[in-house]
C-alpha cells in the first residue's frame, strides 16, 4: 500500500465512484454597478407631485381653514357687540 503525500482531493459521485479532483476550476462573474440615479429622481419627483395633490385636496377640502375668524364672528353676533378680549 503506498501513501502519497500531497494536494489530493477526492470527491464520492452518486454512483459511488471515487472521483480524483486535482484542479478546482472557478469562474468569476462581474457585473456591472447599477445607476438608480434616475429611479431616485424619479421616486422624489413622484413623492412630491403626490404631496402636491394631497395638500390641494385638503386645501379645497377647507382643511387649513382657520376656525378663529368664525368663532370670532359668532361670538359678535351673540353678544351683539365687541367680543370680551383681556387686556
Amino acid at each position: 500500500m503506498s501513501f502519497k503525500w500531497g494536494p489530493k482531493f477526492c470527491a464520492k459521485s452518486y454512483n459511488g465512484s471515487v472521483v480524483n479532483l486535482d484542479k478546482i476550476n472557478t469562474q468569476v462573474e462581474v457585473y456591472e454597478e447599477a445607476d438608480l440615479t434616475k429611479e431616485i429622481i424619479g421616486a422624489v419627483i413622484g413623492g412630491l407631485l403626490v404631496l402636491a395633490v394631497i395638500t390641494a385636496a385638503l386645501y379645497k377640502a377647507g382643511f387649513f381653514k382657520s376656525q378663529y375668524k368664525q368663532m370670532l364672528e359668532e361670538a359678535q353676533g351673540d353678544a351683539g357687540g365687541q367680543p370680551n378680549m383681556p387686556q
